[in-house]
């Protein structure tokens, strides 16, 4: 894994689909964690990264310090 990046930091799923949004594309994942809601992403269009595939398994990894706490509830 990336250099910052452990298993506490990753998750890993399937791709359900993938969509251009203009100036962002999303991605959406399934995560292989049963009872989850899908994994939204959206990175910059320009990044020029490769399309990902429906049905694609892929890793999506993150710094430690960009995660943010979300309560289940308000």
């Amino acid at each position: 894994m990336a250099n910052g990046v452990t298993a506490a930091n990753a998750v890993s799923g399937k791709v359900l689909d993938s969509m251009i949004t203009g100036s962002l594309t999303k991605l959406y994942v399934e995560s292989d964690a049963a009872g989850q809601a899908p994994v939204v992403l959206s990175y910059p269009t320009s990044m020029g990264a490769s399309r990902h595939a429906v049905g694609q398994q892929v890793t999506l990894t993150w710094q430690r310090s960009d995660a943010v706490a979300v309560p289940d509830s308000l």
